[in-house]
């Protein structure tokens, strides 16, 4: 299937997961940003909580995970799991404070 396939599809599906997926084969993170007009302080403070919740939930795995001098497979697949939310969190904040509060460059 080539790209402009895959993308109509996604298209289709409303779904972001072939996006998802080539971010994540090329070692990246996806973010999808929400309307402009949608955009506030809520919003931000929404996302600090949720990498809050996030950050502590890594912490928490990252403690049972060491507690007995190394990381198994399983274990460093749950901690993968959590600094992949922590990047998508961290971008989807920063995104959104450009959005409130970034200068309008003129073009």
């Amino acid at each position: 299937m080539n790209v402009n396939m895959a993308m109509t599809l996604q298209s289709l599906s409303e779904t972001t997961y072939f996006a998802q997926a080539v971010a994540h084969e090329s070692g990246g993170v996806f973010v999808k940003l929400p309307a402009a007009e949608e955009v506030g302080n809520d919003e931000l403070l929404k996302k600090w909580n949720d990498l809050y919740t996030q950050l502590g939930a890594m912490s928490g795995t990252f403690n049972a995970a060491t507690v007995d001098g190394e990381v198994d497979a399983k274990e460093k697949k749950q901690l993968q799991a959590h600094g992949h939310e922590v990047n998508r969190l961290v971008q989807e904040l920063l995104a959104l404070t450009f959005m409130v509060y970034g200068r309008q460059e003129k073009k």
